[in-house]
């Protein structure tokens, strides 16, 4: 069974020009508005759904339990992870799954701690969209490479 698929260039379009938009927002004002996510969210759902039923049902069931997963981290951390952060890690896992997830995830803090040590903010709150958008544009294009380095490539379609 084929559970991951080459993203579509419409949806890839959608994320990077949200992105864009989400990063420019939360960057002023530290907030993400959720209508900016409907988008990519819709053309993930649907490239999902192209590919088949049980790869949307597994999507949207890998994006649930990341949703479960980050409100219980959000909830540990004492709200220094907000729920458009939440919302943006839940688009992203609709297009690449847990894999996805992780690795936008993982980019995204990776360079949250580098900016935020090279510019000396311990104890400020920062914008994550910019970094989640890092993450995200740096899966879009290199998950295929991603998936080979992680010996998972025969996950992915051919």
């Amino acid at each position: 069974m084929l559970w991951y698929a080459d993203i579509l260039p419409v949806s890839a379009v959608c994320f990077i020009v949200a992105g864009v938009l989400v990063s420019s927002v939360d960057i002023r004002s530290l907030t993400i508005p959720t209508l900016y996510w409907l988008v990519p969210l819709s053309a993930a759902l649907v490239e999902a759904g192209l590919v088949g039923w049980l790869v949307l049902f597994g999507r949207l069931a890998q994006a649930g339990l990341v949703l479960v997963l980050l409100m219980v981290f959000r909830l540990a951390v004492k709200k220094h992870f907000g729920l458009g952060d939440v919302k943006f890690l839940a688009a992203a896992t609709v297009s690449y799954g847990f894999i996805g997830f992780f690795l936008v995830l993982l980019l995204a803090s990776l360079a949250g701690l580098l900016i935020g040590l090279l510019k000396g903010l311990y104890r400020t709150k920062i914008a994550f969209a910019p970094f989640m958008a890092f993450g995200l544009l740096v899966v879009l294009l290199l998950f295929d490479v991603f998936m080979a380095w992680l010996g998972l490539s025969w996950l992915l379609l051919a």
